[in-house]
C-alpha cells in the first residue's frame, strides 16, 4: 500500500501536476493538507473514496482513498485532524484495520507573537499522542 502525504502551499500546487504525481506512485491513499476545491476535483478523480475539508488560507485538508472507508474528524485545538478506518475487506492489502490520521500542525512562523503558535503546535501534539495512546 503507498500513503502519501503532500502540503500543497496554500493551493499553489497545480492540480494537473497532483493527479499525476497520484498516477506516477500508484498512491492508494493522499493526506492533503493547504489544499484548495479544485485539488479535491484533481484528486477525486484517480482516489474516489475519502473526505473532503475545503477551507480558507492554510485550512483546507483532505483524505483520498482508492478504496472505500469510514471517515471522520479528530477534535484538536486550533484545527481538528482527518481520520480514516481502513479495513481489510476493503483493503486486502491489510492484515488488520488500521487508522490513518492526517494533522496539520499549527506553524509558529505564522502567529505574531511565534510563542503562540508553539503553544498551540504543543496542545496538538499532546492531543494526538493521548489519542494514540488510547
Amino acid at each position: 500500500m503507498r500513503i502519501v502525504s503532500a502540503n500543497l502551499r496554500n493551493g499553489r500546487v497545480d492540480p494537473a501536476w497532483l493527479r499525476e504525481l497520484i498516477q506516477a506512485l500508484r498512491a492508494d491513499v493522499l493526506a492533503l493538507q493547504e489544499a484548495d476545491p479544485p485539488h479535491f476535483e484533481a484528486v477525486s478523480a484517480e482516489l474516489p473514496y475519502g473526505c473532503f475539508a475545503p477551507g480558507e488560507g492554510h485550512t483546507g485538508m483532505g483524505i483520498a482513498l482508492r478504496n472505500d472507508a469510514e471517515t471522520g474528524a479528530l477534535a484538536l485545538t486550533w484545527r481538528s485532524a482527518q481520520r480514516a478506518w481502513l479495513d481489510p475487506v476493503h483493503w486486502p492489502k491489510l492484515a488488520r484495520p488500521l487508522e490513518l490520521v492526517n494533522v496539520h500542525i499549527a506553524a509558529p512562523h505564522v502567529y505574531l507573537p511565534p510563542l503562540y503558535g508553539l503553544i498551540l503546535r504543543g496542545r496538538q501534539v499532546r492531543q494526538l499522542e493521548a489519542h494514540f495512546e488510547a
